[in-house]
């Protein structure tokens, strides 16, 4: 259900299964992983996405996930997301 003055535009949405598989670099290109899932919240609000593949070394290898708040581009046009490599060091979210 809608409340009074939201919008969806069905044109900005990406189904599920177009975002698993996807590669994610950063802003700068560099390759950081592939998406394996996506991670919600208890409100069912999508909080982040788990890797399935990760090619950095460090907190990223450590967490497996980026957190939706570092993510600077989904990848409509592309295929490819970007991210905030910066943001995804610093992020306590992690896959299970």
């Amino acid at each position: 259900a809608l409340r009074e003055g939201q919008q969806f535009i069905a044109k900005d949405w990406v189904r599920r299964d177009e975002i698993q598989g996807r590669n994610i670099t950063t802003t700068g290109s560099t390759p950081v992983g592939i998406i394996d899932d996506l991670m919600f919240d208890q409100q069912g609000r999508i909080k982040g996405f788990s890797l399935s593949y990760v090619y950095v070394e460090g907190p990223v290898r450590e967490k497996r996930a980026i957190d939706r708040e570092a993510v600077a581009d989904l990848g409509h046009e592309s295929g490819t997301m970007t991210c905030y490599l910066a943001a995804v060091e610093h992020q306590e979210l992690a896959a299970v």
